[in-house]
């Protein structure tokens, strides 16, 4: 499989093809095509106490001059965001929409987005069918397995999403990182897979096929009122 060091995305406001940049290319090589890289992914960077040492960093007023090479980088529209002395790289990381910028529908037959992302939608999605997610295919029982007990509440909820649509929402490291409830209604069910913590990156994913299965994650189940 190539390796991507960009994504081609459909823009449907402007209907045409952009280019997405990946971010960190030469680290994402180092790390995951050079055999120290692998080695030193393996016992540090893909543990949770990294991460955790990581975000505890990322939480101190020392970060905060990552924030300035960050936009740059990432070419962020700082005009859209409230302005304010962030406290944090992490404060910056869930900046808040300046009024009016990201109206939310007010239909309740519309689904709104719940992220700011890049979305795929399938108007049916059933068992057999593997879902494209960052250059690889999954299949929908396995993104909702995980570990201690939770694959029997997994089986349940793919028979019950059997022929509904589905919606895949991607985030790149630019965007605004929260997500929110798509309508009115309550959180029924939440399991965790504890596991690695690989990074996402198209070039990681393409020489770890099974990262997103072996990545922690959370599944919660919605029951919305519309």
């Amino acid at each position: 499989m190539a390796l991507l060091e960009s994504l081609q995305i459909w823009n449907r406001k402007s209907a045409r093809m952009e280019t997405e940049k990946v971010a960190g290319v030469g680290f994402m090589r180092l790390l995951y095509l050079t055999p120290v890289g692998r080695w030193f992914t393996k016992l540090i960077f893909a543990r949770p106490w990294f991460s955790r040492c990581m975000g505890f960093f990322a939480n101190t007023r020392g970060s905060r001059k990552r924030i300035g090479p960050f936009v740059s980088a990432h070419k962020v529209d700082m005009s859209e965001f409230v302005e304010k002395e962030y406290r944090s790289f992490n404060d910056f990381f869930t900046r808040e929409f300046r009024p009016g910028k990201r109206p939310f529908s007010s239909d309740a037959l519309a689904f709104a987005a719940f992220a700011e992302a890049r979305y795929l939608a399938f108007e049916v999605a059933n068992q057999t069918q593997s879902i494209p997610v960052k250059g690889q295919r999954y299949p929908l029982a396995r993104i909702l397995e995980g570990k201690s007990g939770a694959r029997s509440e997994a089986h349940e909820w793919v028979s019950r999403f059997e022929g509904g649509p589905l919606v895949i929402a991607r985030l790149c490291p630019s965007d605004y990182h929260r997500f929110h409830y798509p309508d009115d209604g309550s959180t029924q069910q939440v399991w965790r897979h504890r596991g690695e913590l690989h990074s996402v990156n198209p070039i990681a994913m393409g020489k770890r096929t099974s990262a997103f299965f072996r990545n922690e994650r959370v599944v919660s189940i919605l029951k919305t009122a519309h």
